[in-house]
């Protein structure tokens, strides 16, 4: 079974950036969009994880680098074991801000770097990715979204944090109350409390609310025709 992070990576190909001086390659890994590849041109959600990778330009060897964040309390920063045989490392996103990710070489010299920005979540959205489904945002005084699904149908659902609307980078845990009879025919593979939900239901009408850490909310009505 695929997790959600494997869906994020098998769904496009994540964006290498070069840093500001040209000598390193930074390329974000994990980052849970679902649809697309990760990139630096989207912010990192406070709250969420990712991974990057570093190559150096040209092919130059990064052997014995470190990264490192120069604000912790807007991105930290912290080695990981190796992925595909690559040095990796994983960003967690601390506080709303720029903070430049530093390329240290093994003398302890700066070699290259990278903004990053770190945004809070201020609006969350589902993505339907798997199935047909119809819906979105409504002007309802109960619910962010509705969707009509069709019964009997596997329908898949992806919560992604956005700021403005502008998609977040980063895994995240919610806090989740989902109705029974929805939680009874959430199929194998689903991530209640991640965010990635598999749905065949018989026809009816199902709910489900899904906060941030920061008090977000969406509350979400799915009618199954």
């Amino acid at each position: 079974m695929l997790t959600l992070s494997a869906l994020a990576g098998a769904a496009g190909c994540n964006e290498t950036t070069a840093g500001a001086q040209g000598n390193v390659l930074f390329t974000p890994d994990r980052c849970d969009l679902v649809g697309s590849g990760c990139t630096f041109d989207d912010s990192v959600a406070v709250g969420g994880t990712l991974i990057v990778h570093i190559t150096g330009a040209e092919g130059s060897s990064t052997a014995g680098f470190d990264l490192q964040s120069d604000d912790p309390t807007v991105l930290s920063v912290q080695p990981v074991d190796d992925v595909g045989g690559k040095p990796t490392w994983e960003l967690a996103g601390t506080g709303a801000g720029v903070a430049r990710l530093v390329a240290v070489d093994p003398d302890g010299n700066d070699v290259d770097f990278l903004e990053v920005s770190v945004q809070e979540i201020d609006n969350l959205g589902l993505v339907n990715t798997i199935g047909d489904a119809v819906g979105g945002p409504v002007n309802d005084p109960d619910y962010h979204e509705i969707w009509t699904l069709n019964a009997g149908v596997e329908t898949w659902f992806h919560v992604e944090p956005r700021a403005g609307t502008g998609r977040l980078m980063g895994v995240l845990q919610y806090d989740v109350v989902i109705d029974d009879l929805l939680d009874q025919n959430l199929v194998e593979g689903s991530d209640v409390v991640g965010g990635f939900y598999k749905i065949n239901a018989p026809a009816g009408n199902y709910t489900l609310s899904v906060t941030a850490d920061n008090g977000t909310p969406l509350d979400v009505l799915f009618q199954v025709q």
